[in-house]
């Protein structure tokens, strides 16, 4: 029973949270059309990953790394999904927006359980 109600329930549980997804990243990054793959995304992982333990921040690590796109194709910046696992009552997922130059364009709590 418990595995058929599972079957039941997994698809619209995964689509929820991809909507959920799609709403935090335009929510980090308004001025954005899509949101598309990175070329270089495993080099983007492995280089957010350094920055993260070069600054004693070992608990939490990137789960995806987005382009943000405007109408043209234009690079405004990238969308990270990142947790952490330092929350008192358990993980902590977000999202973050960060520009170009570096700066943070926004945040968005995907889930938390504190």
């Amino acid at each position: 029973m418990l595995g058929l109600v599972y079957q039941v329930t997994k698809d619209p549980i995964a689509a929820e949270e991809a909507k959920e997804k799609q709403e935090a990243y335009q929510a980090v990054f308004p001025d954005a059309a899509s949101f598309e793959e990175l070329d270089e995304k495993d080099a983007s992982l492995e280089k957010a990953a350094d920055v993260l333990e070069e600054n004693g921040l070992s608990a939490e690590h990137i789960d995806e790394v987005l382009g943000a796109v405007d109408d043209s194709g234009k690079l405004l910046g990238v969308v990270m999904n990142v947790t952490t696992t330092e929350g008192y009552g358990g993980d902590i997922n977000f999202s973050m927006g960060i520009q170009k130059d570096g700066t943070l364009n926004g945040i968005q709590i995907l889930s938390i359980s504190e």
